[in-house]
């Protein structure tokens, strides 16, 4: 019996199928691997608060800070931060509030950092925002989403973020 042997053809169509296959397998795993970074780089992750002490339960659920502290306005660079409202649901926090331009003009804030504070005072974590630029005698209403129970916290620091030229 003699063996034939494969045509030029087959031989092409076989590599064909291999390579049509490893490709589909690397734009799957290239997509699920983007899928990750996106849904990670929405939210940032800090760790959870213990304790009740700065907590009331709406009727929904949902963790409501009730810090005194977060009543007071903070200015930062020119600008007055104030509103907050910090919430808790299924481990996502929410923290709102706005910022407050006094200014006439329209100003840049640019990047800015909130630090979130335990009852002992320690830094939990820290959040960064940019809030471009404001305009002039307005407010910027902003939400951040932050994956943790941060409810209990008690304060928050807020600083601008400034790079030095090198």
């Amino acid at each position: 019996m003699e063996k034939r042997r494969p045509s030029i053809i087959t031989i092409y169509i076989s590599i064909g199928i291999v390579a049509l296959i490893i490709a589909i397998i690397l734009i799957v795993s290239g997509l699920k691997k983007g899928k990750n970074i996106d849904e990670t780089s929405k939210m940032d992750r800090i760790k959870s608060i213990a304790g009740e002490e700065n907590i009331v339960v709406d009727s929904e659920g949902n963790k409501l800070n009730s810090s005194s502290n977060m009543l007071s306005a903070r200015e930062v660079d020119g600008f007055v931060f104030d509103n907050f409202d910090i919430s808790t649901s299924s481990g996502v926090s929410t923290i709102s509030f706005e910022i407050y331009n006094p200014n006439e003009e329209d100003v840049k804030l640019g990047e800015y950092e909130l630090k979130v504070l335990d009852g002992a005072g320690n830094t939990i974590g820290r959040i960064t925002d940019n809030a471009g630029t404001i305009d002039g005698l307005s407010r910027k209403e902003v939400s951040l989403n932050i994956k943790g129970d941060i409810a209990n916290l008690t304060d928050i620091e807020i600083k601008k973020i400034v790079y030095e030229n090198m």
